[in-house]
């Protein structure tokens, strides 16, 4: 019978994850510890005889075998999921025990725990892909998806070194299959915003597609914007949004004022300028990653509130300022110039100082990417872990730019330490 403890996030459910001890006692007496932590996180330091491998990996080599794992149905073997922090391990773990393994176990804490009981990690050489178990496996999905596109037919292109990719032979008018829809799930988890070009699908395909990826909103904007009217999840972006140089177009994550932000948009171009109006996005984990650690330290327990500043009323929220990516567990900036009044607990202009210096990191081209829209063209970005600023070099009032976007439903952010986010029912100042 294998050792596993069951995981639930509800205190009246849950089992406590094993300590950092326990851990290394059980690692040094043969368990298999599987460390599901980004590439990017693991540079900074690997527990000792762990296994690293992506989160969408581990089914099949916990199945199959497969990576230098046994099968664990076949073996009476300890398997502790390691994460950055023991909640996203915990949910890992339950997502195990929801796909047929009956139990899982976690290190309680998570990566962090084992670095503050000052346990031995092993620091990887500067060239990570080359010392690593399973090297192959992520240098070809993190650089250009080789192993994507010899498989399904699909090429998947960068833009730049963090932010946007380009992906070909997909036919958007037609339902993508599972593996599919898992290329451009994982094109977009890794590059923020994926990007398809002569793709002259209706507006009930673009609902389609996106419902393919979770479920769209009908349409919700703080400006006004209007609906095709027998597609109301459908916003038409047009030119009355961007009359030309000058416009106010702070950079934004969408609806960040929502206690449950969207998952993500889709945005397509119908008929569009001849030239300009480009919009240009930011990777908000690279942000967070750019930062030194005294920084990151310091942002990681700070709290802010995103407001809807369109309106007198608008809904407002409370966001970590440090956001946990649902899916990659990569720590993200959460903070946008657009929604974010101000960081809960500093002074005015504290708050105001650290908002500036964040937004300026935002914006900074080495995160960024910027898409020239040609008719056809489909923009499909993160919300959680990307933001994006809407152009304002439209030529002149006489062009058309005409874009239909949805948005599909996203769920609450939590923090490092696993708390989500809530309403603000609080005074907004007026900063």
């Amino acid at each position: 019978m294998n050792q596993f403890v069951s995981y639930k996030q509800e205190k009246t459910k849950a089992q406590t994850g094993l300590a950092p001890i326990k851990v290394q006692q059980l690692l040094e007496a043969g368990a298999v510890v599987i460390d599901l932590r980004s590439v990017g996180n693991r540079r900074l330091g690997i527990i000792p005889k762990t296994l690293a491998i992506s989160a969408e990996l581990l089914q099949t080599a916990l199945n199959n075998g497969t990576y230098g794992l046994p099968r664990i149905s076949e073996k009476d073997d300890t398997v502790i999921l390691v994460c950055d922090t023991g909640v996203v391990s915990g949910i890992e773990a339950e997502k195990l025990r929801q796909s047929g393994f009956d139990h899982a176990t976690y290190l309680e804490g998570g990566f962090s725990a084992w670095e503050d009981k000052e346990l031995e990690v092993v620091i990887p050489e500067i060239d990570f892909f080359s010392t690593h178990t399973t090297s192959k496996t992520f240098k070809d999905a993190i650089s250009t998806h080789n192993a994507h596109s010899q498989s399904s037919g699909v090429v998947i292109s960068p833009l730049s070194g963090y932010t946007g990719a380009e992906i070909f032979g997909l036919d958007l008018s037609q339902p993508l299959s599972e593996e599919h829809v898992k290329v451009v799930r994982d094109a977009l988890l890794r590059w923020k915003v994926v990007f398809f070009r002569d793709q002259f699908i209706s507006s009930s395909q673009l609902v389609g597609l996106g419902n393919q990826f979770g479920h769209v909103m009908k349409a919700n904007s703080p400006m006004q914007i209007y609906s095709v009217d027998n597609q109301p999840e459908i916003l038409v972006v047009g030119k009355s949004e961007y009359p030309g140089r000058g416009v106010d177009s702070p950079w934004h994550a969408d609806l960040s004022f929502l206690t449950a932000p969207p998952m993500g948009s889709l945005l397509q171009a119908i008929d569009v300028p001849p030239y300009g109006g480009d919009t240009t996005f930011t990777n908000l984990t690279a942000v967070y990653e750019g930062l030194s650690e005294p920084i990151r330290t310091m942002l990681d327990g700070l709290w802010a509130v995103h407001h809807d500043r369109f309106h007198d009323n608008g809904i407002s929220s409370v966001h970590p300022v440090v956001r946990v990516h649902p899916e990659t567990g990569e720590r993200l900036i959460w903070v946008n110039p657009n929604y974010t009044n101000h960081i809960i607990g500093l002074t005015k202009r504290e708050s105001a100082e650290l908002l500036k210096f964040l937004f300026d990191q935002i914006r900074l081209p080495a995160y960024t990417a910027r898409f020239r829209w040609y008719p056809g063209s489909i923009a499909f970005w993160d919300n959680r872990g990307s933001a994006h600023a809407a152009p304002t070099d439209i030529p002149n009032l006489d062009e058309t730019r005409i874009l239909y976007r949805i948005t599909i439903e996203g769920d609450i952010p939590f923090d490092y330490q696993g708390k989500r986010s809530y309403p603000f029912d609080g005074v907004i100042p007026r900063y």
